[in-house]
């Protein structure tokens, strides 16, 4: 995964998304806050993700390897969710 090419989003839904920037498909869905999200970022080595909730926890995710390691649009997963 290169920066730019993914986004992640978290709201009130309480859920993380990995997106792909370009094609606007949503590539992992994380559940675990039990309130809305208020803050994520990639760390610098995009193998990590955190987020912190308005219930106060902050979690760590592993980008799925095969969102990282994805070379094209044919290598990526089809979406779905991978925690729920």
């Amino acid at each position: 995964m290169n920066e730019g090419e993914y986004f992640g989003s978290g709201g009130s839904d309480r859920l993380v998304r990995i997106w792909a920037y370009d094609e606007g498909m949503n590539y992992y869905v994380g559940v675990g806050h039990s309130g809305p999200i208020t803050k994520m970022i990639f760390a610098p080595d995009q193998k990590t993700l955190v987020s912190v909730g308005e219930e106060g926890a902050i979690f760590v995710w592993n980008v799925p390897e095969e969102v990282r390691e994805a070379r094209n649009d044919g290598d990526l997963p089809t979406g779905g969710n991978k925690n729920a």
